[in-house]
């Protein structure tokens, strides 16, 4: 057995010449040079029940707390290297339960020990081995808010080409800090993204990086929008991607639809931190961005919720075509939602984002336009459908309407009057849908 080898040429001199001799040989990397019939097998974390006897099996007073042993096999990230540690530090203090454990863990797994070794020691090791090109897009990736990443999300945080990307995320995967996901696309173990961030947090340029990746995934997701909407959103072009960011080439919907669905999750957690670090304008470019891809795979209960709180970061900015693209997009789902299901999951956040009485008053209650404005908003109010199941329709209509007086005010239409149907606004296709 030739344990922890640090590549091929150390381990290729000690193997035997003869037949029927068998060599285990352990390393932290993929060596992809060794001779003869190699047959690779790649450790990965422990299923819950065989992490939970893991430990168990290491500190025997645990037995018979199954769901406090399953909590802190769970907080370890079922890695056996964590696993083992706990274990021996839970055995260690016989005053604490499991509980204590827990709560040490959540504070501090990373640099707790059971004697001298610790996780981040023992995650050293791979680190310090890395170049200082590798080691920099490792920290990087730990800054990532989703689970996983592609060449261009990594080339978006490193500032280089996309190729440049590619090779160093290999790299890294050869060192066995990343996981491979998917074709050419990469996750990170919890406890790795923990040591990464905490090495970036000390990196120059860190934070000019995630914003690079919040314009990568902003600029991508408009393309994808573009490509899959079934209209024209009014607002200003897509421009060119800021500064020299890699974008993947989206030619059509299909393309774009397979993007959006393989980035979800990542998109979905950037909007997240949007919305944590008050980025008003991100948070509605992002909503709007991820509309389409929303109606169509929803959860729609979920889209309601992210059409309204941009509706409302709109409403904060003053920005009111954003507010009447995101009110669009908001009654444009409800139509989707079947009635029985609309008051208990679309009630709040909607009553929390329009401007006027939805009980089929429709009595303004706020608006800060002219009074020409307000007039036409009002006479367009008057003759929205009153009933219950026309509700979606009317906050439709109330996105488009705001649509039209916000390219009003900005003298993009309105100057001799405007006399298209109710929900229409001057060179906007209506919007209206069917379940």
């Amino acid at each position: 057995m030739l344990d922890n080898a640090a590549g091929t040429s150390q381990v290729a001199p000690l193997l035997p010449g003869d037949e029927g001799c068998l060599v285990l040989v352990t390393s932290r990397r993929h060596l992809g040079d060794l001779p003869g019939a190699v047959t690779p097998v790649l450790l990965d974390v422990l299923p819950p029940g065989r992490a939970a006897r893991m430990f168990i099996r290491l500190a025997p007073q645990a037995a018979g707390s199954s769901a406090e042993v399953a909590e802190v096999v769970e907080l370890a990230g079922f890695l056996p290297l964590a696993i083992s540690l706990l274990a021996r530090l839970f055995a260690r203090h016989r005053s604490w339960t499991l509980a204590d454990l827990a709560a040490e863990t959540r504070a501090s797994l990373l640099t707790l020990t059971a004697e001298n070794g610790s996780i981040a020691a023992a995650l050293e090791v791979s680190f310090r081995y890395l170049d200082p090109a590798r080691r920099r897009m490792f920290c990087l990736l730990g800054l990532h808010p989703g689970a996983s990443f592609e060449g261009y999300a990594a080339a978006a945080l490193a500032g280089t080409s996309l190729q440049q990307a590619a090779g160093l995320l290999d790299g890294v995967h050869g060192e066995g800090l990343l996981t491979e996901t998917g074709y050419r696309r990469y996750g990170m173990h919890d406890l790795l993204r923990r040591y990464a961030c905490d090495h970036a947090a000390d990196l120059p340029g860190s934070e000019q990086a995630v914003q690079r990746l919040l314009d990568y995934y902003q600029h991508t997701a408009a393309l994808a929008q573009a490509r899959m909407a079934r209209y024209t959103r009014p607002g200003p072009r897509l421009a060119a991607p800021p500064g020299r960011l890699a974008v993947p080439d989206l030619q059509d919907a299909g393309q774009a639809l397979a993007w959006a669905r393989a980035d979800r999750a990542s998109l979905l957690a950037c909007l997240d931190h949007a919305d944590r670090a008050g980025q008003h304008t991100r948070v509605i470019a992002l909503t709007g961005a991820l509309a389409e891809l929303l109606r169509r795979d929803g959860p729609w209960t979920d889209a309601i919720t992210l059409h309204a709180a941009a509706a409302q970061a709109a409403r904060h900015l003053g920005d009111r075509l954003s507010q009447a693209n995101a009110l669009t997009d908001l009654g444009n789902i409800r139509r989707l939602i079947p009635r029985r299901r609309r008051i208990a999951a679309i009630g709040a956040p909607v009553s929390s984002v329009l401007a006027f009485d939805l009980s089929g008053t429709n009595r303004i209650e706020s608006f800060s336009g002219t009074s020409r404005e307000r007039r036409r908003w009002t006479s367009l109010a008057s003759s929205w459908p009153r009933r219950d199941e026309s509700r979606c329709a009317r906050t439709s209509q109330l996105g488009v309407t705001l649509r039209a007086l916000a390219r009003s005010s900005e003298g993009a239409a309105g100057r001799s009057g405007w006399s298209g149907p109710v929900g229409c606004a001057e060179g906007v296709p209506c919007t209206r849908m069917t379940a």
